[in-house]
């Protein structure tokens, strides 16, 4: 009895020690910390960013700090129309607060690691003009000398996604209910996207491959160069079910897809329009 007693305090002891500390160092350093992140956001980026609040935070998202980005603002980079690139309402940046706070002192390591970016209810528009030209490159170029960023997952909540690409004629627009993308530690062109969303529209050319239906995704991705490639992917549109994999070249797109045991007239009534037709004539189910 005295054991689980003396466990008791013990544990209470650590917890009023942890946020007496985690107060403390919030009250003495959240304010550096801020200014660290927004003038390190502006310093790497060649577009118009406005936040209208910023606060720091050890217990919001434990056992990480973080700093909480409240209406963040990005416009996109000339020469495309001056639009939104990315609106935030509310975003997280968790990360280990020592390197951000002695990083003059620590140079062996080469990256400023944030283990996660959260952002809700946020809209994001990745747009190519019909010259080839994207809207999202706003960050400036790197030395090689100079401490590069280095992101682990990054998660989406309740957002709106687009990618409009005029020169190849493609549109994709979506809303995320949760979405976890996933970066390989060693090579970010690698990662991972998993998660449930509603899409809109899938649109090639003139052909609406998913128009308004519900999805969810567990893929793996990676590019090099122009080449983009799906590994081990499984994709549920509404009640039908598959596995992708291949690559994407330019307009040559390579992909295997496959199916098993799924409903024949489930798999016939999400087709897109343009095949529908093609079935029209009869019925089949199984």
């Amino acid at each position: 009895m005295r054991i689980v007693k003396k466990s008791i305090k013990i544990f209470f002891f650590l917890v009023l020690s942890i946020i007496i500390l985690g107060s403390g160092f919030t009250f003495l350093y959240g304010e550096k910390i801020e200014q660290i992140i927004l003038s390190k956001i502006r310093e790497k980026s060649e577009a118009e960013i406005k936040v209208k609040e910023v606060n720091f935070s050890v217990f919001e998202n434990f056992p990480y700090a973080s700093i909480k980005l409240t209406d963040m603002l990005i416009m996109e980079k000339e020469p495309n129309i001056n639009d939104t690139l990315l609106y935030v309402n509310e975003g997280y940046l968790q990360f280990n607060i020592f390197d951000l706070l002695f990083e003059k002192h620590n140079e062996s390591h080469e990256h400023l690691d944030i283990k996660k970016i959260v952002l809700a209810k946020s809209v994001l528009n990745i747009n190519y003009d019909t010259n080839g030209l994207p809207n999202y490159k706003i960050f400036k170029t790197q030395e090689d000398k100079q401490k590069k960023v280095k992101v682990e997952q990054i998660y989406f909540s309740k957002s709106k996604i687009s990618y409009i690409h005029l020169l190849k004629k493609v549109s994709i627009i979506g809303k995320t209910g949760t979405v976890l993308v996933e970066f390989d530690e060693g090579n970010q062109s690698r990662f991972l996207v998993k998660g449930d969303l509603f899409m809109q529209n899938l649109l090639v050319g003139n052909t609406d491959y998913i128009q308004k239906k519900k999805c969810k995704i567990d893929a793996d991705f990676s590019f090099s160069d122009s080449i983009f490639f799906i590994q081990n992917g499984e994709l549920l549109i509404e009640d039908v079910q598959f596995s992708l994999a291949g690559e994407i070249k330019g307009k040559k797109v390579d992909l295997n897809i496959s199916a098993e045991n799924q409903k024949v007239k489930s798999v016939l009534s999400h087709m897109p329009k343009k095949f529908k037709s093609v079935c029209s004539s009869f019925t089949a189910d199984g």
